[in-house]
């Protein structure tokens, strides 16, 4: 998946290892990463960003067209739930080890916002003079 300098993205899972690392490298690379969600730890700053509880808690007070979620595979479907319900445009899982029934919650999910679904097979990489 390309993303251009116009998106802003919401990093679900922020402040773990991963979610930590690849904010830490979209911010370099110069993305617009508007905040993250953990419901541990909301209220504070993680890498200079705002934290929220919810993604729907965050599109109220930073809107966001991306939800990037690095989150524990239990937590996933219900994690992209609620980046659906707070209005996300693309959502991107980078999950692994996701159970089996957990896609097809995520594709139904999506379907009922009516909203694009793009399979993992469909991402690209990054592109010279985008973001």
């Amino acid at each position: 998946m390309i993303l251009r300098k116009h998106h802003r993205i919401l990093v679900q899972g922020i402040t773990g290892r991963q979610g930590t690392f690849w904010t830490q490298e979209m911010i370099a690379y110069g993305a617009a990463v508007v905040g993250g969600v953990n419901p541990k730890k909301a209220g504070g700053e993680h890498l200079g960003l705002p934290v929220y509880a919810t993604a729907v808690e965050a599109s109220r007070a930073a809107p966001f067209d991306v939800s990037l979620m690095f989150i524990p595979p239990t937590a996933a479907k219900a994690a992209a739930i609620d980046a659906c319900e707070a209005g996300t445009k693309l959502l991107i899982c980078l999950t692994e080890h996701i159970p089996a029934h957990g896609p097809g919650s995520r594709v139904a999910a999506r379907r009922m916002w009516m909203r694009p679904w793009r399979r993992p097979r469909e991402l690209s990489k990054r592109q010279p003079g985008g973001a």
